[in-house]
């Protein structure tokens, strides 16, 4: 996750690391959900495989679970597997 600093509520919903063909297209600039990976929250479909693994720090109400999770995810942002973490918590270091 991005922060600007500590104090700043401006971040990003996580992070994910992916694999895909190399002609995927990224979102670049894209805010908010999903993390730059798919075109549309419900894709679920072999015409834009892709396999990921997302640390989501943010709950949306499309997502389940609605709290900070591991996700693992198939050619949709929807994960098929997770576990939760708590990432607020790495951010508070004494």
């Amino acid at each position: 996750m991005l922060v600007a600093n500590f104090t700043n509520d401006s971040h990003g919903d996580g992070f994910a690391f992916y694999l895909s063909n190399l002609d995927y297209q990224i979102l670049i600039g894209r805010t908010g959900s999903a993390m730059g990976i798919a075109l549309n929250m419900s894709l679920n479909s072999s015409s834009s495989p892709f396999f990921a693994i997302d640390f989501d720090t943010f709950a949306n109400e499309w997502d389940v679970p609605h709290e900070e999770h591991v996700g693992i995810d198939i050619n949709s942002t929807i994960s098929v597997k997770t576990t939760l973490w708590m990432a607020t918590s790495l951010m508070h270091v004494d």
